[in-house]
């Protein structure tokens, strides 16, 4: 069975449904969604019995849908955050932060009381913060590094 996998990118999703049906044993053959013209000469050519498009942000023009199978794939937010609550619950997202939170208020770490003082009483920063001011990394590969002090 020859199949056409239509897409904006080729995301993972696409790349696992690509390798399924290659182990499947099915002819797959992926093309970039940019124009209908494309995709109608995608169809001459190519001549596939069904067209799989995951996640496609454009309509198939009706007149490939009318001679081809095709398969919207989208498996909703749903799905997505299933997976993900999998991977990591939300639950331990809201753990970490408040553990982050009571180290910055209780622990030995002074900056956040005042960085917390200086921005209630709008006290300027003599310099900006090194995570902030990358153009001195120090890795000299910049041009225009030689005039910043550190």
């Amino acid at each position: 069975m020859r199949t056409r996998l239509l897409c904006q990118s080729f995301n993972l999703l696409l790349h696992r449904l690509h390798v399924e049906l290659r182990e499947e044993g099915r002819v797959v053959s992926v093309e970039l969604d940019i124009h209908d013209d494309l995709t109608r000469e995608m169809v001459d050519l190519f001549a596939p019995d069904v067209i799989v498009a995951p996640f496609l942000k454009r309509a198939i023009p009706a007149d490939v849908s009318s001679r081809v199978l095709c398969l919207a794939v989208y498996p909703g937010i749903e799905a997505r955050l299933a997976v993900d609550e999998e991977k990591k619950p939300l639950s331990a997202y809201r753990t970490e932060e408040l553990a982050r939170m009571r180290r910055n208020f209780y622990g030995f770490d002074r900056s956040y009381h005042v960085a917390r003082f200086n921005f209630i009483h709008k006290i300027a920063k003599s310099r900006t913060p090194a995570t902030l001011a990358v153009h001195r990394a120090g890795n000299g590969d910049r041009q225009g590094d030689a005039g910043c002090r550190p």
